[in-house]
């Protein structure tokens, strides 16, 4: 009478390594910057995304970047990560910042969120939120907004990357943030522009001031990125 036997970690079979978030969040940025090259069109990025969101290992999704990048799994496993991030500075618990301007109190140190993703429908990032160095925001076929204006920053330096898809998107930056957009319009527009409320400029803020980076590609959409008054932080 034969008897039944488990695989175990000895068998030779290999088995399929069931796919993370973070991984997904991975392959999800490597196709819309590919999208933004052009090496993807707006049906492929869709296609995949879609996928990317349901793959249930990590080499489907692997499979997704078969033809964009030389190391496909690399990327998905954290093996062979492009350095694409802002380095994160925090600061020690023995040091105490120093602040010479209002807008410098907003850098905590904290870890903040990477992410804000709307896929055929909308997201958004408001309120006491604290943003990461690098933050990524992608919309397609949806609409998404990201509101600093009672945010905390996890460095001074921040880099926002946006890709617009078929949909909008707008950045509320407060005005005691040093503010840049570096955006591209594919039928469709990436700008900025100052509420007629603000009394501060750029060149006015002090040295310390944090600074926003903007950056990315809206391809038949609209991405705005507005200076805005403050708005007092909720305790």
């Amino acid at each position: 009478m034969g008897t039944e036997t488990t695989p175990g970690y000895g068998d030779d079979r290999s088995r399929p390594i069931r796919a993370t978030t973070e991984q997904r969040e991975r392959v999800l940025r490597v196709l819309s910057e590919a999208t933004a090259r052009g090496q993807l069109e707006i049906g492929e990025f869709d296609e995949r995304s879609a996928q990317a969101w349901k793959a249930r290992s990590a080499t489907e999704l692997a499979d997704l970047l078969d033809d964009i990048l030389p190391d496909p799994m690399g990327l998905v496993t954290g093996a062979a990560l492009p350095r694409t991030d802002v380095p994160v500075t925090r600061f020690s618990d023995h040091v105490t910042p120093v602040v010479s301007g209002p807008g410098s109190a907003r850098v905590t140190g904290e870890a903040g969120a990477r992410w804000t993703v709307a896929v055929f429908s909308g997201a958004e990032k408001k309120s006491g939120w604290t943003c990461a160095a690098s933050h990524n925001a992608v919309f397609v076929f949806g609409g998404g907004l990201i509101d600093l204006r009672e945010a905390t920053f996890e460095a001074r330096e921040t880099v926002i990357t946006v890709y617009v898809a078929f949909g909008g998107a707008q950045i509320l930056v407060p005005e005691d943030v040093r503010v840049e957009e570096h955006g591209i319009g594919i039928f469709g527009g990436f700008g900025s522009n100052t509420s007629k409320k603000v009394r501060t400029h750029n060149r006015d803020l002090p040295a310390d001031a944090p600074v926003v980076r903007v950056r990315g590609a809206a391809v038949f959409g609209g991405a705005e990125v507005k200076r805005v008054p403050v708005r007092p932080r909720r305790s």
